[in-house]
């Protein structure tokens, strides 16, 4: 397979390289790693990326029996992690049972079916949320039922969502985030992604395997799908970082099974050909992942558009800049949530960012692209 020689600026750099090869390396090469990243890591100063993977660090150190001082302070995270997923698990299955009982049917996606068919442990990796996938044409009735369950849109607690109807957010918007009285996230998702991407819910759903959550029965993605999607949203810029991808990736390869030829075929239908590209290239190079010969072959030979491959430079870099976000879509919401124009468009802007006057917002605008400037040329 032909290397890629630029890797995203939303993949790990050499630092959070040191850490995965940590958390990934063979048993023979984990003390040497160890020592390694414990000369060069302020433990205290430990960026969330890195904090979220902790718990698969500890499990690493338990199984080798490695006695050191930071271990105590690792396990505490691993044990807080495990709290936090038993109650997120919980919360899960209340939700798929709420919404099974009114005819919704629900696909888990990302954290929830990892931590149960990939990583078997539920301390494992911190899971922020849940991801819920339900069709279109359930989208409305589910976002009732969760509000009618004293799940609070987290929209309201944001200017952009906070005026709009529900039928206005499920034309404008992939998902919506609730929080649930125990301060859990919910995303429900009637989209795998925005608009600009193509990844197909429909194959998705054709696809789904049983999921079986506390003695709850639904849905979750076929392997192959959830690593396409596993790479695909881990190749997106984030400003926490996305260290998880490589190693969700890589765990799933190891531990479930893998039809390649399906993986190759679902790729192609999900138009994420590049995506693929260039997470296989770069696992392949940095952490000597094992892939078949004939699956790197036949993904190589497909061809990418000029389109795409700046679509896909655009997404998993720095994002686009916009001082007020998109304007087009500010304006589609200014329409949807004051359809008798009662308030200037001005004044919504300034609602929306919080700002106090409309002569703010040439400050506001300033800053910004100070901002901007800063990071590109640091």
């Amino acid at each position: 397979m032909t290397s890629v020689k630029i890797y995203p600026s939303s993949f790990p750099n050499s630092e959070e390289e040191l850490f995965l090869k940590l958390v990934l390396s063979h048993n023979d090469a984990f003390r040497a790693l160890w020592e390694e990243w414990k000369s060069r890591v302020v433990f205290d100063n430990i960026d969330h990326a890195t904090m979220r993977l902790l718990p698969l660090l500890y499990l690493r150190l338990q199984s080798l029996k490695i006695e050191d001082s930071l271990v105590g302070r690792i396990k505490g995270v691993y044990r807080y992690a495990w709290y936090k997923n038993q109650r997120l698990l919980e919360s899960t299955r209340q939700v798929v049972e709420l919404l099974e009982k009114q005819n919704i049917p629900v696909l888990l996606m990302k954290g929830v079916p990892l931590l149960l068919t990939a990583y078997k442990n539920p301390g494992a990796r911190f899971s922020g949320d849940i991801d819920l996938l339900v069709h279109p044409a359930d989208a409305l009735r589910a976002m009732e039922v969760l509000h009618a369950y004293s799940c609070v849109p987290k929209g309201h607690l944001y200017p952009s969502t906070r005026n709009l109807s529900y039928e206005s957010i499920l034309k404008h918007f992939h998902e919506v985030s609730f929080v649930n009285d125990h301060e859990i996230e919910i995303d429900l998702h009637w989209r795998i992604f925005e608009n600009e991407h193509k990844m197909s819910s429909e194959l998705i759903w054709k696809n789904a395997v049983p999921l079986e959550i506390q003695s709850t029965q639904c849905l979750m993605p076929c392997t192959e799908d959830l690593l396409i999607h596993v790479i695909v949203h881990g190749a997106e810029y984030n400003t926490h970082r996305t260290l998880r991808w490589v190693v969700d990736a890589i765990t799933l390869i190891k531990n479930q099974p893998i039809d390649w030829q399906k993986l190759l075929l679902h790729t192609i239908e999900h138009d994420c050909v590049i995506e693929m590209q260039t997470a296989c290239s770069y696992l392949v190079k940095t952490f000597n992942v094992n892939f078949p010969e004939s699956f790197l072959k036949n993904l190589s030979n497909r061809s990418v558009s000029n389109e795409k491959q700046i679509a896909y430079v655009n997404s998993s870099n720095e994002q686009r800049f916009h001082p007020f976000g998109n304007l087009w879509f500010l304006m589609r919401l200014y329409r949807e949530s004051t359809p008798t124009r009662s308030k200037p468009f001005l004044d919504f802007i300034c609602e929306q960012r919080g700002l106090k006057r409309r002569q703010d917002i040439l400050t506001h605008t300033w800053k910004t692209y100070q901002k901007q400037f800063q990071k590109i040329f640091q």
